[in-house]
């Protein structure tokens, strides 16, 4: 089990990487890239805590819509809550 330490050291972290995602995301030839990067970084935060990952989640990788990144964005960052959610969970208890 995670210590308060740990899950505090792992909530800056994941909130930094939301910081990078955002400023990566400005310019406007590299959102797909960022996206994917992104979400990658979350799935792999969320495997570690043995957060489920919803299937519609991973399925944005099969999508080849023109404006995928926004997918990815989105499931990233609905992934980056509930890493946030489960960390403040043993932080607070």
């Amino acid at each position: 089990m995670m210590n308060k330490n740990e899950a505090l050291k792992l909530y800056g972290e994941v909130n930094e990487k939301q910081g990078e995602h955002n400023g990566r995301w400005e310019d406007e030839y590299s959102h797909e890239r960022s996206s994917v990067r992104y979400m990658d970084q979350m799935i792999s935060y969320a495997q570690d805590l043995n957060i489920d990952i919803d299937q519609d989640i991973l399925s944005y990788y099969e999508k080849k819509e023109e404006h995928d990144c926004f997918n990815c964005d989105e499931a990233g960052f609905e992934l980056k809550m509930k890493i946030c959610e489960k960390l403040e969970t043993i932080i607070l208890d």
